[in-house]
């Protein structure tokens, strides 16, 4: 099974039934493929790079190598 997000809508591709399936809104509360996640997490989506501040504060010593 694939899931795909596209413009606040959830697509699951069931391959064994060869066709894609919209996630009705009452599902979105559900877990995503049984994990802690839920269908409205993928929805909402967050970013990295786009939610957080990366920042470099110099070289790490990793037992005498430079990282």
């Amino acid at each position: 099974m694939m899931t795909l997000k596209r413009d606040g809508q959830l697509w699951n591709w069931l391959p064994r039934a060869a066709r894609v399936m919209k996630v009705p809104s009452g599902m979105l509360g559900d877990s995503w493929m049984g994990s802690d996640f839920t269908n409205d997490d993928l929805v909402q989506g967050s970013s990295i790079a786009r939610d957080f501040d990366a920042t470099h504060d110099g070289v790490i010593d990793h037992g005498g190598r430079s990282a």
